[in-house]
């Protein structure tokens, strides 16, 4: 594994919604903007603690550690 960077999992839920297939709301070309970084496995001591959070124009719009998602991982 090269190591670790971010994502958005974008939806258009107008056309999600159109259809019983989810698939069609995300995917279009630029609906997972990624990066811009990577960051190496080894800068990252513990990937179940780290912190996530959204902000737009400055304003923090949610904040949570990846020890809280539904789902685990493994690096």
């Amino acid at each position: 594994m090269a190591g670790y960077t971010c994502m958005n999992d974008v939806s258009a839920r107008d056309l999600q919604n159109r259809t019983s297939q989810w698939m069609l709301g995300k995917a279009i070309d630029t609906f997972l903007p990624c990066g811009p970084w990577l960051v190496t496995a080894d800068e990252i001591p513990d990937p179940q603690d780290l912190a996530i959070g959204l902000r737009l124009n400055g304003e923090q719009l949610q904040s949570s550690t990846t020890d809280r998602w539904s789902s685990g991982w493994r690096s």
